[in-house]
């Protein structure tokens, strides 16, 4: 068998989490006792993948949650680095969502906005920029053990600080 022009060999990895699969089963019985106040009228009709709707009844969908609790745990990773160790692909897998989630709460905890630059050098400065203080925010909740949110929110308050870095002190900017 061929394969069509430009599709690369891959392959799916498999893997078991006891903590996944408590979290999947947590929220199916979330969404099943939601179901059950929609199905007694408890609770107005919302968009609730476990309960069916009749034309008169509502009830609830026991046999699709089943069907949703036996994967529970089980994720998929797919790749094309065929002779790699499975849990180096799933260790880059980690880091990818790691990096992915820093992204998605910077701008927004930093209440930066979007900046739109023309000339690659303005580019190449600002994402410099945006890099070196996500390398810093990241930094700080290692370190301190607050998320970034915590930390600018506590650090609102203070208008100049001292940092040391490497043996050289000096006096950061205002914090907004």
């Amino acid at each position: 068998m061929t394969r069509p022009k430009g599709i690369r060999p891959s392959r799916t990895i498999y893997h078991y989490s006891t903590d996944r699969a408590r979290r999947t089963v947590k929220g199916i019985d979330e969404s099943l006792r939601k179901a059950r106040n929609i199905a007694e009228g408890n609770t107005p009709v919302k968009r609730n993948r476990y309960v069916k709707l009749g034309r008169a009844t509502k009830e609830v969908n026991l046999e699709l949650a089943s069907q949703h609790r036996e994967p529970a745990g089980i994720k998929a990773y797919v790749t094309s680095r065929l002779s790699e160790d499975p849990m180096v692909i799933i260790g880059y897998y980690r880091r990818l969502f790691q990096i992915v989630r820093s992204f998605r709460m910077a701008k927004s905890d930093l209440k930066a906005r979007p900046i739109f630059h023309t000339l690659k050098q303005s580019i190449d400065a600002h994402l410099t920029v945006v890099m070196a203080a996500l390398a810093v925010g990241r930094w700080l909740e290692s370190t301190s053990g607050w998320s970034l949110k915590k930390l600018v929110q506590t650090l609102q308050g203070y208008r100049e600080m001292r940092i040391n870095v490497g043996g050289h002190e000096g006096v950061c900017c205002t914090v907004r």
